[in-house]
């Protein structure tokens, strides 16, 4: 059975800029609450993780409090892994 607690990030990784991909490599299969800092011009984001989790939902309230403590903040969310059910064998729609 999984642990469905959050996971706070140590205050050292929080002051550490990030890709997309190193966010992916360091929280495989973990959703992931990041403040983003920088946005590319195609799209690509890096920022400062916030918090991880493997249900999504967990992350809801930490974004929230968040937001609250710095209103002007973007934040995003990624899935770290594969959105494709083995036994399905097509994406999961969210």
């Amino acid at each position: 059975m999984r642990d469905w607690r959050l996971f706070t990030v140590p205050a050292a990784t929080k002051l550490t800029v990030l890709s997309e991909e190193e966010i992916e490599r360091l929280y495989p299969n973990e959703w992931v609450l990041f403040e983003i800092t920088q946005l590319t011009r195609v799209g690509r984001v890096r920022g400062r993780v916030l918090c991880h989790s493997n249900n999504r939902s967990k992350l809801s309230e930490h974004r929230i409090r968040f937001h609250e403590s710095h209103p002007g903040a973007r934040t995003g969310v990624i899935f770290a892994g594969s959105l494709v059910d083995p036994d399905f064998g097509g994406m999961i729609v969210l």
